[in-house]
């Protein structure tokens, strides 16, 4: 028995339904394979209806690898596609750890904050998720196959359909429907009178120094990169005085990373900061994906922490929101007391560890008796070099590259 009961198999993904007419397939292994489909993979993300699909974007994903990316981690995307254009994208990609052991993870990780397929309306038929997962069984020499943070109902948890979650990871995101109010009013008159006396409490202060306002900066203005990397830098700070670590947040190439990603009509990348005169003191960095905001990443100032000006920040934030008409505001995983604070709803999030045929033959390997307890305990401590930080918003997952 594996890990909070997943059975470990030498099959990466079994086929869980009948024959179908097979999809077709694209297996694409570089940047320059990512390139090339470009086209096919933006009008996917403009055409969907699907939720939590941000991260399987093509800015998301191809910026992400050209930042991060190295010998040890390649880019491994399947794309099935008919007559009309893509009908789904998961992008993965294959890590090779220091230990000799290549695991299949979601493309991103740790910074993605939802594994998922990226499709039309959020589902796939039959033949496709069979397609998908014989795609994913025929690469060779993979010992593990990892998908976190996989939200409940989607196409992924279609695919892994079947398999047990480990339980030790279980997780949720939260969310507040937006929709609910037709004005930034509305909203206010929701929030309660001791809040409502804190965040007045807050703007007065700061407006003694100089006067406050919330600046909402989009990727093509010339200040985006420089509140980019202010944040990681408060953000830094904020771990540093909490005694806290995320190699999420400090890994080498992240501000650039983020810097590249761009605006595509209404969607992409939003930076809110609160202003005091010309001074940053709060900044939150999300993405806004048809009418969909996701909160990746808030930070301030530490020396006005006893002011909370990221909570005005973010109520401001939410403000603007409304009167924008977006319709949900994601806080992502991990529970957090402020974020139950704000959210109407969560979202069951599962992680899934499956071994592949590649463990066996490393516990082969070192001389441990193949199938027996060493496999479950390989696949454990594979399994739970993941951790989170519920103040970031961001979550951890181990990077082995």
């Amino acid at each position: 028995m594996g890990v909070a009961g997943v059975m470990p198999m030498k099959m990466s993904i079994p086929d869980l339904f009948p024959p179908h007419q097979p999809a077709a397939v694209t297996r694409l292994d570089s940047l320059g394979a990512m390139a090339k489909v470009e086209g096919l993979w933006r009008a996917l993300e403009r055409a969907t209806t699907a939720r939590f699909v941000w991260f399987q974007g093509f800015d998301w994903c191809y910026h992400w690898m050209q930042h991060h990316g190295s010998d040890r981690c390649q880019p491994l995307v399947f794309l099935l596609q008919d007559a009309e254009g893509a009908t789904a994208i998961l992008p993965m990609m294959r890590v090779k750890s220091r230990l000799g052991l290549t695991r299949l993870h979601m493309l991103g990780a740790p910074h993605t904050q939802y594994a998922n397929i990226l499709t039309r309306n959020g589902t796939l038929d039959a033949a496709s998720l069979s397609a998908l997962r014989k795609a994913i069984a025929a690469e060779q020499g993979i010992d593990q196959t990892l998908f976190d943070l996989v939200p409940e109902a989607s196409a992924l948890a279609q695919l892994v359909q079947g398999h047990v979650a480990m339980a030790s990871l279980a997780n949720v995101s939260s969310q507040l429907d937006l929709s609910a109010f037709a004005t930034a009013a509305d909203y206010d008159a929701t929030v309660g009178k001791k809040t409502t006396r804190n965040l007045r409490r807050a703007m007065k202060q700061l407006e003694q120094t100089a006067p406050v306002r919330l600046a909402v900066v989009r990727p093509d203005a010339p200040e985006f990169a420089g509140l980019v990397q202010q944040c990681l830098k408060m953000k830094t700070d904020w771990l540093t005085h909490t005694g806290r670590m995320s190699a999420a947040v400090e890994q080498q190439g992240h501000a650039a990373f983020l810097t590249a990603m761009e605006q595509d009509g209404d969607n992409g990348p939003l930076a809110f900061a609160l202003m005091v005169g010309d001074r940053a003191v709060a900044i939150e960095l999300g993405y806004l994906h048809h009418g969909h905001y996701y909160a990746y990443m808030g930070a301030f100032e530490w020396r006005l922490r006893n002011l909370s000006p990221g909570k005005l920040q973010m109520h401001l934030s939410i403000q603007w929101l409304v009167d924008a008409g977006v319709k949900t505001l994601d806080l992502l995983g991990n529970p957090a007391d402020y974020k139950q604070n704000y959210a109407s709803g969560q979202t069951r999030l599962a992680s899934f560890a499956i071994a592949g045929a590649g463990l066996y033959a490393a516990v082969d390997r070192v001389g441990a008796a193949p199938g027996q307890a060493a496999v479950p305990a390989i696949a454990h401590h594979m399994a739970h070099q993941f951790s989170g930080d519920a103040q970031t918003g961001i979550q951890f997952r181990c990077v082995t590259h």
